[in-house]
C-alpha cells in the first residue's frame, strides 16, 4: 500500500490491514519458495526443454510416475545376479 506507513491502524482499518500485511507477507514467503522451486527445476531440466513439455510431461519429470509399472520394468531391466557376484 503505498504510504501505509504512516497511515495509523485504527479499529475501522485494522480488518484492511490484517489483509495487507498476510498477503503481503505470504505474498514474499511464497515468491521465495518458487524461486528456489524454479532453480531446482532448472538443475534437472533445462530451460529450453520446459518449453516443449506440458503440465502433465513436466510434473513426470520431477516427481516420475505415480504408479510403478512392474511388466514394463520386467520388460526393459536387466537383472543381475547380485549374490553370484558378491561370493567371487
Amino acid at each position: 500500500m503505498k504510504d501505509g506507513s504512516t497511515i495509523q491502524v485504527t479499529e475501522e482499518n485494522k480488518r484492511e490491514f490484517v489483509k495487507i500485511f498476510a498477503s503481503t507477507k505470504m505474498g514474499l514467503e511464497i515468491q521465495q519458495q518458487a524461486q528456489y522451486l524454479i532453480q531446482g527445476i532448472h538443475e534437472i531440466i533445462p530451460s529450453k526443454a520446459i518449453s516443449l513439455l506440458d503440465e502433465k510431461e513436466l510434473g513426470l519429470k520431477i516427481a516420475g510416475m505415480p504408479e510403478i509399472n512392474s511388466k514394463l520394468i520386467n520388460r526393459i531391466a536387466i537383472f543381475q545376479d547380485i549374490l553370484k557376484k558378491s561370493r567371487k
